[in-house]
């Protein structure tokens, strides 16, 4: 049997790949993959090259122009009649491809494989990523520092996307400009970024800085030339003497950034984050240069304008690496050999809990704390259901899983608000709430029904919760004690009142979204859903829907900034 098994593998790798993949069929689905606006979409004709027919469906824009609940009918129309062998999708598509899509994918076409670009697990894989792979069938990691957590949770089909995926080097290459830009940089404002720049230009750096979101910073308004068109993108890298790389996320954390592999592909200099992942593609001070705080960022600067013959050398060098080791359609080829060598290995089977949950509602607390224990008495996790609330499918699974993988006592799980014939109104962003954690804050939009808790965490604070249930906030939820789950896997009715401004930062505002679909379809006088919104704003969900839709134009023409619009 063994032996029939290696003869198998042998003569896997014995095929020729490229045939077998001129069979396939693939569903482009990444976020953003038909605006030449966006990186994903540089992927299309890398894979139009090596696969036999490819599908395209951008659920960005599809979302924005037809509306969420349509655009995920559209999506599954289409996996209906292509039952493609493949779907490859991007991390910002999960908000799409949920898990109930996903599943409902497998029911219409079981053989149809998932596969999706992980870029951000520094920051998401304890809340987002773990959680998801489980439904996922595979996993191209980014920031592969973080594949032992992957083997940790017995998460397979995962693969190091930056050893076999590289960028498209037909599209980012050498255009031989002038070098008229000394420093450039190319990317969104965050607070470390914001005072570089300033620091940049404090020490008289003839700087110049691309991207959305800088108008705000009026003192850097000199330096700031623009959003960069995907036209303009490639030509601004070649024309810099000096490309900043910022690999810090957010949360101030080092994380891999795919514009390293742009800049080098341009045959144009990177200077970036000193971070020891990218030691493992280039070789420092030959292929690279990096710096380590602001001091040897303004030096090396200064040293690299000056001497041009070793940026060059340096760029030079880059290219060569990046033309050697990273050509997208080789990538392709390799992370595609990958999962087909996979395929026995091949498994939708979800891991098993071991422990036993109890479901406690308001009246279970009416009936008095003797009768509460004797029902919790052999479960192992408690948790609670409030009138109106609906709970995904996966709830309790999801929430005991985190703490089995977290060893903490709380699960917390985010929510939407939904109605009847609107849909899901709101989604509570955890995400947000935690990046700028505020207790208080966190509580007013906190719901008994986000919680999974240990029995023995139940039982010393069964009070509390008595209260929670009576409407009284209660400070038990820290990032120590508690593995979030950014997925909303709670629907309720009604949302507490909170003032308008925390809303905003609170809550992902859906509905915004729906109306502007309608707009954009020339439709949101005559559907019905904007007048349906406002008698529930009346009704009970508050008055910060018909605020948000005064505060901001629902323009089409608006849609490769609708993040800045729905802010």
């Amino acid at each position: 049997m063994v032996q029939k098994l290696v003869k198998m593998k042998l003569s896997l790798n014995a095929r020729n790949v490229e045939k077998i993949l001129k069979e396939k069929k693939l569903l482009f689905a990444m976020w953003g993959c038909e605006s030449n606006e966006h990186q994903p979409h540089c992927n299309y004709e890398p894979l139009k090259k090596i696969l036999g027919d490819v599908i395209v469906f951008d659920p960005r824009k599809k979302k924005y122009e037809y509306g969420p609940e349509k655009s995920k009918e559209m999506l599954l129309k289409i996996i209906t009649e292509q039952k493609p062998d493949y779907i490859l999708l991007t991390l910002s598509s999960l908000a799409d491809f949920d898990i109930d899509t996903l599943m409902n994918i497998y029911k219409i076409s079981p053989k149809t494989k998932t596969i999706v670009f992980l870029t951000d697990d520094d920051t998401r894989f304890d809340n987002w990523t773990r959680y998801h792979m489980l439904f996922i069938d595979y996993g191209l990691v980014v920031q592969t520092h973080y594949l032992p957590k992957f083997k940790e949770d017995g998460l397979g089909g995962v693969f190091p996307a930056i050893e076999v995926i590289g960028i498209d080097t037909n599209y980012y290459k050498p255009l031989n400009l002038k070098k008229e830009y000394d420093v450039t940089f190319i990317g969104g404002p965050n607070k470390s970024r914001v005072e570089l720049m300033r620091l940049l230009v404090k020490n008289k750096i003839n700087l110049k800085i691309w991207g959305h979101g800088w108008t705000e910073y009026g003192d850097l308004r000199k330096n700031y030339m623009g959003p960069a068109s995907a036209e303009n993108y490639v030509k601004i890298i070649n024309k810099s003497k000096i490309s900043l790389g910022f690999s810090r996320n957010g949360e101030g954390e080092l994380h891999i950034k795919g514009r390293i592999f742009e800049v080098a592909a341009c045959k144009s200099f990177n200077l970036v984050d000193y971070f020891l992942e990218y030691l493992k593609i280039f070789k420092e001070g030959k292929e690279m240069v990096m710096f380590k705080d602001s001091g040897d960022l303004l030096e090396k600067i200064a040293y690299y304008l000056k001497h041009e013959k070793e940026r060059e050398m340096v760029a030079e060098n880059a290219y060569k690496k990046v033309i050697r080791k990273c050509n997208l359609i080789n990538g392709y080829k390799n992370i595609f050999r990958k999962i087909l060598n996979e395929e026995s290995k091949f498994s939708r089977t979800l891991p098993k809990i071991n422990g036993k949950i109890a479901e406690l509602s308001n009246d279970d607390f009416k009936l008095g704390i003797t009768s509460i224990k004797e029902k919790v008495n052999k479960a192992d996790y408690i948790c609670f259901r409030a009138k109106d609330s609906r709970f995904h499918k996966y709830k309790n699974y999801l929430q005991a899983y985190s703490l089995e993988k977290t060893k903490k006592e709380i699960s917390c799980c985010s929510y939407s608000v939904y109605s009847k014939g609107l849909g899901d109104l709101l989604l509570l962003d955890l995400e947000e709430q935690l990046r700028s954690f505020n207790i208080g804050k966190f509580e007013e939009a906190l719901k008994i029904d986000q919680l999974l808790v240990s029995r023995g965490y139940f039982l010393k604070n069964i009070f509390n919760f008595k209260e929670f249930f009576n409407g009284k906030r209660i400070d038990i939820i820290n990032k120590e004690n508690t593995s979030f789950i950014f997925i909303p896997l709670v629907r309720i009715r009604k949302v507490n009142a909170i003032k308008y401004g925390d809303m905003k930062k609170a809550f992902q505002m859906n509905f915004a979204i729906k109306l502007y679909s309608l707009a954009y379809q020339k439709k949101l006088l005559i559907d019905g859903y904007l007048y349906r919104l406002f008698i529930r704003s009346f009704m009970d969900i508050g008055l910060f829907p018909i605020k948000h839709v005064i505060n901001y134009k629902l323009k089409k023409d608006k849609i490769n900034d609708l993040f800045d619009v729905l802010k």
